[in-house]
């Protein structure tokens, strides 16, 4: 991702009450003096406790952006479902990943793909499973772990983020400081761009779906369920062969209609220009091999 602007971060907090908040705290220490020194800033807190206040607050978030084109960062203190698949509310409601993808897909349209996640969130990066390759993309980027937090490691190392964010206005130079403190505390925390993820991704299911092998499978199959006739391994070969070309002719085509849909070029054009998208699969490669996920 070549940029990202934004002009207003929501806190969204939902945590049992006998908790340490620790996004209560973040904002009181820290970010609603941000905007104080910005103007152009807008900060809010939110705390809500059950999926129907999370419900009211994703569609009013959506029309803020729609009404006052605000381009935003969520950054999100909630429990993390403990096998990784979504939030565990207040109240103890359940909001699966899958259940809220429309939710994020239709506020980072709003943004004009200008929304971004901080997740202070046990397992919190597995909300990258919402990602669908022949779908809008949910967000734009975002920052999160693999694994469980501690509130008293969160507290410290998002302070830390957002301190240098409001200094340099850098995410990577954020994130380079959240990794930075509390060296001696094991942790997964991840930045992860959407156009690393699609590359890296893709590349990896052409690995895994397209090889010599399972091609040649797909033909036999293709020709089984079409009733083609292969009376011989000469006919049988010369069938696969063709069906080979054929696939390879047309991934290209696949590709490009998978990126022209994730990155919403039709309705955002000049996201061409800001998301690092390799026009062919040999760029593809190369660069998908250089990603960490």
């Amino acid at each position: 991702m070549k940029s990202f602007c934004f002009n207003k971060i929501y806190v969204i907090e939902s945590l049992p009450a006998d908790d340490r908040q620790t996004g209560r705290e973040l904002y009181d220490d820290l970010l609603r003096y941000e905007s104080i020194k910005y103007p152009q800033l807008s900060v809010e807190y939110r705390s809500i406790v059950d999926k129907s206040a999370w419900d009211v607050l994703m569609e009013e978030i959506a029309m803020d952006c729609v009404q006052n084109g605000n381009q935003v960062i969520l950054h999100i203190e909630i429990h993390g479902a403990e096998n990784g698949s979504g939030l565990v509310l207040a109240n103890r409601d359940y909001l699966s990943y899958d259940s809220i993808r429309p939710q994020f897909v239709r506020i980072n349209i709003a943004t004009g793909c200008n929304s971004f996640l901080t997740l202070a969130v046990c397992k919190g990066l597995y909300v990258t499973s919402i990602n669908r390759l022949s779908q809008p993309m949910p967000f734009c980027g975002l920052l999160g772990a693999y694994d469980k937090i501690t509130e008293s490691d969160l507290a410290i190392r998002f302070n830390e983020f957002y301190d240098e964010l409001f200094d340099s206005f850098e995410l990577a130079k954020a994130y380079q400081r959240l990794m930075s403190v509390n060296p001696g505390i094991p942790h997964s925390y991840r930045f992860v761009h959407a156009d690393d993820f699609f590359c890296k991704v893709y590349q990896n299911y052409i690995d895994q779906k397209c090889n010599s092998a399972i091609i040649k499978k797909r033909a036999l199959d293709a020709a089984k369920e079409n009733n083609f006739p292969l009376e011989n391994r000469q006919k049988r070969r010369k069938f696969q062969r063709e069906f080979i070309q054929l696939e390879r002719k047309k991934r290209l085509k696949y590709y490009q209609d998978a990126a022209n849909t994730f990155f919403m070029l039709d309705r955002f054009p000049e996201n061409k220009n800001r998301f690092d998208v390799p026009s062919d699969l040999v760029e593809l490669k190369k660069r998908a091999d250089g990603i960490r996920i």
